[in-house]
C-alpha cells in the first residue's frame, strides 16, 4: 500500500561503514526525520555530499559537524540553514577547505559565523537572498584570509 510517503530510511546501514571516507547521497532523496544523524557514527569521513537531501534538518547538520571535525568537504546545497545553529556548527570545521551551498536559506549572520574556517579555499556561497549579498561573502573572505595570516604568525 502506498501512503504517499516517499521518505526512506538510507543511513542506517551506511552507519556501519566505519572506515567510509567519502560519502555521496543523491539529490532528491527524502529521508525520514533523524535519518541523517545516523551517519555521526561516520567519524572517519573527510567528504560528505548532502546537496539536494530532503528530510536533513538543522539539528542533523549540528549533530553532523560536531561528530566529524575532520571533514575537509562539505556539500548542504539545498538546505535551510536560517536558523543559524547549523552554521555555527559548519564554523567549527575548521579542517574544511571546500564548502558548498548553493540554493540554500539562510542569512549574513549565518555566513559570517564561518569566518574561522581558516583552511577554506572553495565557497559555493548561497545564492543573494536573505541579506546574503556578494557584499558579505567578499566581508567572509576577508576575515577567513585575516584569520589565515594570524596563523602563519
Amino acid at each position: 500500500m502506498d501512503d504517499g510517503n516517499d521518505s526512506v530510511a538510507v543511513c542506517s546501514g551506511l552507519a556501519r561503514l566505519m572506515r567510509l571516507k567519502e560519502l555521496t547521497l543523491f539529490p532528491r532523496t527524502s529521508l525520514v526525520p533523524g535519518d541523517a544523524q545516523v551517519l555521526t557514527a561516520l567519524t572517519a569521513l573527510t567528504h560528505l555530499v548532502l546537496s539536494g537531501m530532503e528530510g536533513v534538518e538543522e539539528e542533523d547538520v549540528v549533530a553532523l559537524a560536531h561528530s566529524m571535525p575532520q571533514l575537509r568537504h562539505l556539500e548542504l546545497g539545498g538546505q535551510d540553514l536560517r536558523g543559524g545553529v547549523g552554521m555555527a556548527a559548519v564554523g567549527t570545521l575548521t579542517q574544511l577547505t571546500e564548502l558548498f551551498l548553493e540554493n540554500n536559506d539562510m542569512t549574513e549572520q549565518g555566513l559570517m559565523q564561518l569566518t574561522g574556517l581558516v583552511h577554506l579555499q572553495v565557497l559555493h556561497p548561497p545564492p543573494f537572498l536573505h541579506g546574503v549579498t556578494q557584499e558579505v561573502v567578499d566581508r567572509l573572505w576577508a576575515a577567513v584570509q585575516e584569520q589565515q595570516l594570524l596563523l602563519q604568525q
